[in-house]
């Protein structure tokens, strides 16, 4: 009996243990595990190291682009879908993104993943964005 009371245990721990959600230190950081559909949650703006930030979301989105879904795809090109209310004209953009370490790369320009949990949000800021020190913070919200 004691027997069956520690197996039992040792199955139920394992069982539990494999049901958790993955930490942002478990997720693996890479184009094939980041690939998904997104949508913008917000950009922020911070004038310098000192500055408040700023939600500059309406700023750089017109409320058109704001239900444009991202599709970053493994195969390392992305493409963000005109969807929903329809930008005049309807536009899809295409390009190219990877990740190289903690480097999130679209079209060229590098942005310092700051979170990414595997299963709903990446995260990253551009520095330098109009002035030295300044930096744009980007949340991708995954569908």
């Amino acid at each position: 009996m004691k027997k069956i009371v520690i197996i039992l245990t040792v199955a139920c721990t394992v069982l539990f243990q494999s049901c958790k959600k993955p930490t942002e230190d478990s997720c693996l950081r890479d184009t094939a595990s980041v690939a998904g559909s997104y949508f913008f949650g917000e950009i922020k703006y911070r004038a310098s190291a000192g500055a408040i930030e700023t939600d500059y979301t309406n700023i750089v989105l017109q409320p058109c682009e704001r239900d444009d879904v991202i599709m970053l795809k493994a195969d390392g090109t992305y493409l963000i879908k005109d969807e929903g209310n329809k930008c005049s004209p309807p536009a899809d953009i295409t390009g190219t993104w990877s990740i190289s370490g903690s480097k999130f790369i679209m079209d060229g320009e590098e942005g310092d993943i700051t979170y990414y949990n595997c299963f709903d949000k990446l995260e990253f800021v551009i520095k330098d964005v109009y002035v030295a020190g300044d930096q744009m913070k980007f949340l991708y919200v995954h569908q």
